[in-house]
């Protein structure tokens, strides 16, 4: 060590600082300069030279400006490289290889992606990008780690015994530990757990496999295993006597036998948990408590909607001494007497369901957070080599070893490797592809360099996919490989995350990072020339264009002084004109403006202005990195400076992730702007009242946002101070309905006190403030602010024993509604019940009172440490919905309204036999009609029992949909708001919604794009755009209920199916079913009342269109025998569910069907349909149209209107205008030919006399 010393400390790159005082010497030997430079400075003063926290701190700061110099000399040598490669003959592609080797190593290794960003935020030309993406690093390969595993893989077991996956574990059993063989079934994950009490050897191991799973269910045909020993000899013997094909997974790859693994941990988990409550003291328990947990598993996990015991047995095991199971007396007088081991064995029972319930979840939860998709390696072919990844008896660690050569492969889950003498069993995740430079591969597969070079220059390149993780802890899941060579030499190549990028703002995120350190963007020389400029070109394009891009600030300092690409500062002896004292970092590199129309062009967004019109704010945008507090000048503002308020309130975002709020005082030309830091985030100017846009000509271009409110919570920190009163205010409105209400009592003092000392702890909840914007003036003494008080409900220690299943309404519910209002002339009433969940019956808990501490920051008047006892539901208990649905259900019952059987939300009232009202109930939002008797015995007692915030008539929301009774007492349903506002890249759910609502034309485009969720190509993405245009285009579409006699209504259902036109071969198919008067069944035109549609995929694959079209049809039957039903219930006073049969066949209902063979095998006599499937379908189709009442009707397909439910671009001019006008026919007629063939408009007039 002192040799060494020695040796250092006499090198010339070493310095010398030193200090000699009146008694002592100092001296200190370095290599870094900044180091030296920094304590030279320091060491004058005699106090810090003895201080040593100074010398730690001089040391620590010299490095870090020592790497910060030296990133920044790589950095501009690099850009300076790139300018360099720009001027020299493009055709030398070595020669820029070389430059970019270097501009990678200089820059630390990054990865494709990141030196792909750099070189673009250069102005690189496409040539060199597409070079850098063939750039192999030997370096980098060798330090990288091998890819994760997949987490999942596609099953191909459909049928049970098909194939098994079995393992062993190990669990702590009685202070002891226990194996156990672990069996499930692969195609009905039907699971089997069996003690091995006799050890684990491979001959214990078959006879216990032999006895609980062979002797009963028969020999499998495929066994799967990890390829332990305890699966070897005796067991593998045995299998191969059964006929049972043994197949075993890659050494150390466990996910690959996945299923039986996930499913033992859960089984372990529920183990553990039952143990632990029951305490099994003998060993008959122990083999008891397995057989419930195993039946727990097997009764209560769910496959295909159905019980693993269902699809093994048919049935479900029974389990006595429960409730709800066939009951037998001998085991219930005993648990009545108190028989100890009969209760002993019912505590296990109960013990082991519960614990699998929790440890279920508990493993659902942990896959959901911590699983992601991951990609395979591959593919690997016989003779190619390739690392592998291993652990030996000699190392510490795993590592790569090899090279090796592949020498077969059994499916794709193993890979056989030969290295030396072995041969070794591995995954695909565990291997890695020959990452050699020519001159090493030559060496290990003794072949000529030049040999080598060929073959790379002339193999095909596939696509690259390029996904950065340099910054991350786990290791690159894509390899990095050439990109193909594109015909288009003006456009980069496209891959996921090109495309990913362009949906989801990665990319812009990730060069936002790049051009960071820049405020301001450089402006070309005026005499630059341009070269490609069309005119109609944009800005962005033709500076790419451009042939001879104009050198930047950085590279003509760089040119008059070549020292900056050592040092990074300018000598002080040689001046340069224009650089006198730049340093590298302090020079602006180019950026440009992202543009969401050019995504072959990497950019980074520039500030802008967006006005929010309903909070009444101007915000300023800082996409780029400012150091400072924003002060705009006159001519930067798109308002006049007398439009603002004086304060402004601005958010900021640091590097390291903190964030800020600053309110200031903008106009005040004494406060001087702060620096704190680089930032981004944005700065919000209020509006005043009467404000104005700047006059023409004067203009700053400017963004509208017009966000709808009260959806979003608002951050209370990012108030500004004139608000927080408001705000204090909000909270003491909500805090006074609760008391008012009687939801709430609060402890104070001793009695605070006494409760904390008295109660568990697990029963105080904790609670907070919810607060959103309310609409502009609804509110001025809270200054337009609502709070809410919620509860944190899943922290109830009741959660589980509670019944949240609230009731809500149905769609059918609703469509009945709106139809007997409009029938009966009733004026459409739409209320909402203000405070409803406060509004219900008191709390009954079954574990005691609920506590809640009080919200963070208290409440004003209340002091702190107060005790609040919830006597009501309020909002955020799990119950709170099901518990207010009882309490209005029970006003309503005793109002003399009764429940309808077939939607518990729909409400009818009865008044001497017939039918005088009813009431559509939403949890607290209400759609009510009915007569004058209905609303003096019904509606005024209500008012009086409950608090409306709102009561509206004839018109108004309700649940999304806008509703308009018209003169006549037809019902206009529409959703034109929504649908204009509709936008985003989320839009498949909000177009459903649309679609449910009021949209039933879009029902088919919907439907099969979100099948395609899973699989969607950019055409999808196309097609989206379309479908978006489709509902801005048509928003005016509505929906009319027509005012049809009661006594007059009978129903139609319209059936169709495209064949296999969705995903995976499966027909999509769509019904639509609506009220109509007789006229319609006779053949002429009529009244046509739309109550119910629906697009969807069949889920049975179907051999033919008849198959497809006879599904449709039965399915739409049974939906509008359904909702002829819900009307005989609410029509007939006397109706009772027992007697439907006499009741719903006085209704006629007509079916539709442009399928000429369905309709020809509906009116044989004789079935001569070869699928005997279909063939039971047309039985029980026949059966149904002689019995209840059904006639099958005939349409021509150029006549058939709900084509638009299940094919794309199908005719939709006839079908808006029946929607739209209520009116339809179903035989040829010449006004449908003239809407079908476009010849006139859709919105004339088609019906005469109409």
């Amino acid at each position: 060590m002192v040799h060494a010393w020695h040796k250092i400390r006499d090198e010339a790159g070493t310095h010398v600082v030193e200090r000699k005082g009146e008694e002592s010497e100092w001296r200190m030997f370095t290599n870094c300069k900044s180091i030296a430079e920094r304590s030279r400075k320091t060491w004058l003063n005699s106090n810090d030279l003895s201080d040593p926290r100074c010398f730690q701190k001089d040391v620590c700061v010299g490095l870090l400006e020592s790497e910060r110099a030296r990133e920044e000399v790589f950095v501009s040598h690099c850009v300076y490289s790139i300018e360099t490669i720009r001027g020299a003959d493009d055709e030398n592609e070595r020669k820029i290889m070389v430059m970019l080797r270097r501009c990678h190593e200089n820059l630390g290794h990054p990865s494709v992606a990141r030196m792909t960003m750099l070189l673009k935020a250069a102005h690189a030309s496409e040539k060199v990008l597409k070079l850098a993406k063939g750039l192999t690093c030997e370096t980098c390969q060798e330090l990288s780690k091998p890819k994760s595993h997949n987490v999942s893989k596609v099953r191909r077991a459909v049928e049970f015994n098909q194939q098994l996956c079995v393992d062993t574990f190990e669990m702590d059993v009685r202070d002891s530990k226990l194996h156990f063989l672990n069996i499930v079934d692969e195609g009905t994950g039907f699971q089997m757990v069996i003690p091995l009490w006799k050890g684990m050897q491979a001959k214990k191991v078959r006879n216990c496999y032999r006895k609980g799973w062979k002797r009963w269910a028969g020999p499998p045909v495929r066994l799967f295993c990890d390829g332990g020993k305890e699966f070897e000899g005796e067991f593998e013997h045995g299998c191969s006597l059964d006929g049972t094909f043994l197949d075993a997974s890659a050494a150390y790859s466990p996910w690959q036998n996945g299923l039986v693994e996930k499913r033992g941990d859960i089984w372990k988990a529920a183990f553990a948990k039952a143990q632990l409550e029951t305490r099994p003291r003998t060993k008959a328990e122990v083999q008891e408590l397995v057989h419930c947990v195993t039946n727990a598993v097997n009764s209560m996990t769910r496959k295909d909607g159905y019980a693993p015991n269902q699809h093994v047995f048919g049935k479900d095991v029974r389990l006595p001494g429960m409730l709800s199971s066939d009951p037998d007396p001998a085991i219930n007088s005993a648990l009545v007497q108190g028989e100890s081991l009969f209760e002993r064995r019912m505590e296990m029972r109960s013990s082991a369901r519960r614990a699998f319930l929790e440890a279920d979840g508990e493993m659902r939860l942990r896959r959901a957070m911590e699983h992601r998709t991951r990609p395979e390696r591959g593919p690997f072919s016989e003779g190619d080599l390739a690392f592998f990844w291993r652990k030996n008896r000699f190392d510490q660690k795993h590592h790569w070893h090899g090279p090796g050569v592949v020498i077969g492969k059994s499916g794709g889950s193993k890979v056989w490797i030969a290295r030396g003498t072995k041969v070794y069993r591995c995954s695909p995740e565990q291997l890695r592809k020959l990452g050699l430079s020519p001159e090493q591969e030559s060496m290990v597969r003794l072949l000529p360099v030049d040999m080598v070079r060929v073959r790379d220059e002339v193999s095909a390149r596939g696509a690259g996919n390029y996904i950065d993780l340099s910054m991350l802890s786990t290791p690159p899941d894509v390899e990095e490989t050439p990109d193909q060579d594109s015909p288009d030499q003006g456009l980069p190549p496209s891959g996921e995350d090109d495309a990913e990028a362009g949906a989801n703002g990665v990319r812009a995120s990730a060069e936002n990072q790049v051009g960071a350190a820049m405020e301001l963007e450089p402006e070309p020389p005026q005499n630059a020339v341009v070269q490609g400029n069309s005119g109609d070109e944009s800005p962005n394009k033709r500076a790419r264009t451009s042939t001879w891009p104009v050198p930047t600030s950085l590279v003509r300092a760089m040119r008059a002084n070549p020292e900056l690409l050592d040092t990074g500062v300018v000598r002080a002896s040689e001046p340069s004109s224009g650089s006198q004292g730049v340093q590298a970092h302090q020079v602006p590199v180019p950026v440009t403006v992202e543009s969401e129309d050019d995504l072959e062009v990497h950019q980074v967004e520039a500030d802008h202005w967006v006005v929010d019109h309903g909070r009444r704010k101007l915000i300023r945008m800082h996409v780029i990195e400012r150091s400072h507090d924003y002060v705009p000048s006159q001519h930067e503002l798109p308002v006049s400076v007398e439009s603002l308020e004086d304060c402004c309130v601005s958010v900021k975002y640091f590097r390291l992730g903190s964030r800020k709020t600053n309110e200031y005082a903008w106009k005040n030309p004494h406060v001087q702007p702060k620096s704190e830091g680089l930032w981004t985030g944005k700065t919000e100017f209020t509006l005043k009242h009467g404000w104005s846009w700047k006059e023409k000509g004067q203009q700053t271009e400017c963004f509208e946002a017009t966000a709808k409110k009260g959806r979003k919570e608002v951050n209370e920190k990012e108030l500004p101070d004139e608000r927080k009163h408001g705000l204090r205010a909000a909270k003491v409105k909500e805090w006074k309905k609760h008391v008012s209400s009687g939801a709430i009592v609060v402890h104070t003092g001793k009695d605070a006190e006494r409760l904390r000392a008295k109660i568990p702890r697990s029963r105080f909840l904790k609670s907070r403030f919810v607060v959103t914007e309310s609409d502009p003036g609804a509110s001025p003494e809270t200054c337009d602010l609502k709070a809410r008080w919620c509860i944190r409900g899943y922290l109830d220690p009741d959660l589980l024993a509670l019944d949240t299943s609230s009731p809500t309404l149905s769609a059918e519910g609703l469509a009945l509604a709106l139809q007997l209002m409009a029938s009966c002339k009733w004026r459409l009433k739409i209320a909402d019940v203000e405070g409803a969940f406060l509004r219900g019956d008191k709390l009954e808990p079954s574990g005691g009172k609920i506590y809640i501490e009080m919200p963070p920051g208290g409440v004003d008047g209340l002091e702190a440490g107060c005790v609040v006892e919830a006597v009501k539901t309020v909002y955020g208990l799990a119950d709170a919905p099901k518990a207010w649905w009882v309490c209005f259900s029970k006003r309503l019952v005793s109002l003399g309204l009764k429940v309808s059987r077939f939607d518990p939300c729909v409400f009818l009232f009865h008044d001497e036999n017939k039918l005088a009202g009813i009431v559509a109930l939403h949890v607290d939002d209400l759609c009510v009609g009915g007569n004058k008797a209905f609303e003096e015995k019904v509606l005024a007692p209500l008012r009086e029992m409950f608090p409306f915030k709102h009561w509206k008539e004839g018109e108004g929301q309700f649940l999304g949909k806008y509703l308009k009774q018209e003169a006549d007492g037809g019902i206009l349903v529409t959703q034109k708001e929504y649908a204009q506002e509709m936008k985003g890249i989320r839009v498949l759910g909000g177009l459903q919604w649309l679609v449910t609502g009021s949209r039933p034309d879009l029902a088919a485009w919907s439907s099969l794009l979100q099948q395609r969720v899973n699989c969607a190509v950019v055409n999808d993405l196309i097609e989206l755009n379309k479908l978006v245009s489709m509902a801005h285009d048509g928003r005016e579409a509505h929906i009319w209920i027509k005012s049809i006699p009661v006594d007059q209504v009978q129903f139609c259902v319209l059936t169709d199916a495209a064949w296999a036109n969705g995903k995976d071969c499966c027909s999509q198919a769509g019904y639509m079913v609506a009220a109509c008067d007789h006229r319609l069944p006779a053949g002429e035109w009529g009244e046509f009342s739309v109550m119910r549609w629906k697009s969807y995929k069949q889920d049975r694959q179907t051999h033919s269109t008849l198959g497809a079209e006879l599904l449709s049809l039965s399915r739409g039957l049974a939906e509008a025998r359904w909702i002829r039903s819900m009307w005989c219930e609410a029509t007939c006073a006397e109706y009772e569910l027992q007697n439907d049969f006499e009741w719903s066949t006085r209704i006629p209902i007509t079916a539709v069907i442009d399928c000429k063979p369905v309709y020809d095998h509906a009116q044989s006599a004789t079935v001569a349909i070869k699928d005997k499937r279909m063939a039971i379908e047309m039985l029980l189709l026949k059966e149904d149209i002689g019995r209840f009442n059904v006639q099958l009707k005939w349409m021509a397909t150029k006549q058939m209107i709900v084509d638009v439910l299940t094919k794309k671009g199908a005719p939709m001019n006839l079908f808006r205008k029946v929607v739209r006008d209520g009116w339809f026919i179903l035989v040829e007629d010449e006004a449908v030919v003239q809407v079908s063939s476009k010849k006139i408009p859709a919105s004339g007039h088609v019906i005469p006399g109409v």
